[in-house]
């Protein structure tokens, strides 16, 4: 009976342990969703998806990827149509389904040509409102954007280890 007992509490915990883990991502830009990135930083494995072409140009629609199990880090580029001379609304929003969403703990970069060591992330981001209607991301994710960017940002979130 005791061993019994020791099993089921182990599946439980690890149950618990693997609640956390997500498994979808949604993703919108404004304007445009370049990329979506998945790696197993400090980037041994990594897997680009194809943003679908219903999705990707469309602000008011969020894209969804799975997330596979040995991801520990999303990448979204995105780019503002408008280019530097821009000075309209532009912004990253996402959300995981294990309640995850896009704010000030993400790390967004500049150039997102260059991708520097995790050390090197600042949390230098620009945050904007939470308003949106869109399916897939709850209210409270915010718009993200890197503080200095205007035509182009890449986005970071550690999601695991």
């Amino acid at each position: 009976m005791a061993r019994l007992l020791w099993l089921c509490c182990l599946a439980a915990v690890a149950l618990t342990a693997n609640a956390a883990d997500p498994t979808k991502l949604w993703v919108t830009c404004d304007n445009v969703l370049v990329s979506v990135v998945f790696d197993d930083s400090p980037g041994s494995r990594f897997e680009y998806q194809t943003v679908p072409s219903d999705c990707g140009g469309d602000m008011s629609k969020a894209c969804e990827f799975p997330i596979p199990s040995w991801v520990t880090v999303v990448r979204v580029t995105c780019r503002n149509h408008a280019g530097p001379n821009y000075w309209g609304q532009f912004g990253m929003l996402a959300a995981m389904d294990n309640g995850v969403v896009s704010d000030r703990t993400w790390d967004c970069l500049d150039d997102p040509s260059t991708l520097p060591a995790d050390s090197y992330w600042t949390h230098e981001i620009a945050e904007y409102g939470t308003t949106n209607n869109i399916d897939g991301i709850p209210d409270g994710a915010h718009w993200i954007w890197s503080q200095n960017a205007v035509s182009r940002a890449l986005c970071m979130k550690r999601i695991r280890g």
